[in-house]
């Protein structure tokens, strides 16, 4: 079974999706609105750097 018809299982009121790959070659970023709703926050990889342990 694919994720998304695992996660439709599951009557959550709320899901929390955190992805450091929003958009993918594959295309599958297609899939995360209707898996865990719209985009709430987008963090830049530039307004971090130098001040992360990613560095």
């Amino acid at each position: 079974m694919k994720v998304g018809g695992i996660l439709l299982k599951f009557g959550a009121p709320f899901r929390l999706g955190l992805t450091a790959t929003p958009e993918r070659r594959d295309y599958r970023h297609e899939d995360l609105e209707w898996l865990v709703g719209l985009l709430v926050y987008d963090l830049p990889l530039s307004s971090v750097k130098g001040g992360t342990l990613a560095d």
